[in-house]
C-alpha cells in the first residue's frame, strides 16, 4: 500500500500578510501529515485547517518552522471539505510547497 496524497501544491504566500488556500477532502478520524517546505529558509509558513463545519485551528502553528520546513501531523475531527490556509510567519512571503497525506 502506498502513501495516500490527499493535496499537493506549490503556492506563493504575499509578504506582510499574504496566504494561499488549498482545499482537499478527507473522511472523519483520519490522521493526516502536513509537510510545507519554503523556498527560503527564512520563510516561517504554517496554516489555519478550516474544517467543513466550525471553528478551524492553526495547523501547523506558528513559530514551530525550523529552516522553512513545518511538518506537524492531525486528526481530524470531522469528514468533508477542508482548506488549509498558508501564511508566512517572517512576512517577506515566497513559494511554499504543501504536502499533505494520509497516515494511517
Amino acid at each position: 500500500m502506498g502513501v495516500k496524497v490527499l493535496a499537493e501544491e506549490i503556492v506563493t504566500v504575499g509578504g506582510e500578510g499574504g496566504h494561499a488556500g488549498i482545499p482537499f477532502r478527507a473522511e472523519n478520524g483520519r490522521k493526516i501529515l502536513i509537510t510545507m517546505l519554503a523556498d527560503s529558509y527564512t520563510m516561517e509558513p504554517y496554516g489555519y485547517l478550516s474544517p467543513p463545519e466550525g471553528e478551524g485551528t492553526y495547523t501547523p502553528k506558528n513559530g514551530r518552522s525550523v529552516s522553512g520546513l513545518n511538518s506537524p501531523e492531525a486528526t481530524l475531527n470531522q469528514g468533508g471539505n477542508y482548506v488549509l490556509t498558508v501564511f508566512d510567519g517572517s512576512n517577506w512571503g515566497g513559494g511554499v510547497h504543501v504536502r499533505i497525506e494520509l497516515l494511517e
